[in-house]
């Protein structure tokens, strides 16, 4: 685990990420024990490019030495010293509506994506792993619960990419307290205001040093 594997492939990133949550106990630097083969990685309930990074060394294509670069990564200093510079797959000028259609992501690519009126604080939004069909693997999801999809938010490994990104893209919407201060369901805000949603991509090959 020192070392990646020399013929590590994204498809090996999308296998690591369909067998299941990151699992593991926390005891991670220093344990002698540690392999690839059994539940090497961070624990459940990690955000979720924790979860990526986890996937990441489960798959071999990075080191446990650059795992441990950052153990508590947060925002864009720490996350783009991880991941590096990715390929804008949606760009926030561009309205995402429900007649858009959301370019295909290759498998084995990281994804990210956040809406830009959060600021500073929303930027890290939310990151999965391509599985190539339109579909991710992610923990920490938004959870979808449609007549053809169910996502739950803890890990999926067949959520739809529009689904999450339709959480930061689409129109703007304010909720509303009703009677007996029950939340209304939100609606639009007046006059429309688009969401301006960022999907960028990242391929696991570019990483910084993952050696």
């Amino acid at each position: 685990m020192f070392a990646p594997i020399p013929n590590a492939t994204r498809a090996d990133l999308v296998t690591a990420a369909k067998a299941g949550m990151p699992s593991g106990g926390p005891q991670i630097a220093g344990n002698p024990y540690l392999s690839r083969s059994i539940d090497c990685c961070i624990g459940a309930g990690e955000t979720c490019y924790r979860g990526i990074l986890a996937w990441l060394l489960k798959s071999g294509l990075v080191s446990m030495r650059w795992f441990m670069k950052e153990t508590s990564p947060n925002g864009k200093v720490s996350l783009d010293r991880l991941f590096g510079t990715g390929v804008v797959v949606w760009a926030p000028e561009k309205p995402f509506t429900d007649d858009s259609v959301l370019p295909q992501v290759e498998a084995g690519f990281i994804v990210h994506m956040w809406l830009a009126q959060t600021g500073a604080g929303g930027w890290n939004g939310h990151w999965v792993i391509s599985n190539g069909d339109g579909t991710i693997c992610g923990v920490n999801n938004g959870p979808i619960q449609k007549p053809d999809e169910v996502v739950a938010k803890d890990y999926t490994t067949h959520g739809k990419l529009r689904s999450q990104f339709e959480g930061y893209g689409g129109y703007l919407v304010e909720e509303e307290i009703g009677e007996r201060g029950f939340l209304k369901a939100p609606t639009p805000k007046i006059p429309l205001e688009y969401g301006k949603a960022s999907l960028v991509k990242f391929d696991p090959f570019n990483i910084p040093g993952r050696l």
